[in-house]
């Protein structure tokens, strides 16, 4: 009974150690920050689309759509555009912070990622 006991207390102890860890200021901080990352690239994408229009999205080819939306982000971030079946831009590499802002069109499919950080 006292190792099943023993055990209890060993369990509840790092799992309150753990929760402690995750659930840092700083560990707040940071996901806050990433959040508010996010959400300016996805107003940097939108902007982009309201201000060009959709027309524009589904004529233009796909070098123009990614040149149209890399010179329409601030400098600190990339973009990547998938258009259909082609693609252009750079994908973000692992541990990016990302957006995405996917549209099913009539005729294909457009999934447009911006992101910033490695």
């Amino acid at each position: 009974m006292r190792f099943l006991d023993l055990g209890v207390a060993i369990m509840i102890g790092v799992s309150g150690l753990t929760g402690l860890a995750v659930w840092t200021p700083r560990s707040g901080d940071a996901l806050a920050g990433r959040m508010a990352v996010q959400a300016h690239l996805r107003d940097e994408l939108l902007s982009t689309l309201e201000t060009k229009g959709m027309p524009w999205l589904l004529e233009a080819p796909p070098s123009d759509v990614c040149a149209g939306l890399a010179s329409a982000m601030d400098g600190t971030s990339s973009v990547f555009a998938q258009l259909g079946s082609e693609s252009c831009g750079t994908p973000p590499p692992p541990g990016a912070i990302t957006a995405n802002l996917s549209l099913r069109l009539v005729l294909s499919e457009v999934n447009l990622v911006a992101w910033a950080g490695a």
